[in-house]
């Protein structure tokens, strides 16, 4: 029963691909309310996104969303993936 339970999941991740990148604007929302949060957040989804154009757009979202808020948090996250 748990064999056949664990085997849907898995269908069902092959067949819907996890949208990585609403996950992380999801949790940057949920942390926005303190500095430091969203900059730990903020380097943790940066580790998890890795394709190039997933990243630009969420470069774009996180200065749509957060520029005037965190301008530095912003702009040194995504400085630190291009200089790696």
């Amino acid at each position: 029963m748990e064999i056949h339970y664990f085997s849907r999941i898995i269908v069902t991740l092959k067949n819907k691909p996890f949208k990585m990148l609403e996950f992380t604007k999801k949790i940057l929302r949920g942390v926005s309310f303190d500095a430091q949060l969203f900059q730990k957040e903020l380097y943790k989804s940066l580790k998890m996104l890795s394709d190039v154009e997933e990243i630009r757009r969420f470069r774009e979202w996180c200065i749509i969303e957060f520029g005037t808020r965190y301008p530095l948090i912003i702009n040194k996250a995504f400085a630190s993936i291009t200089t790696n």
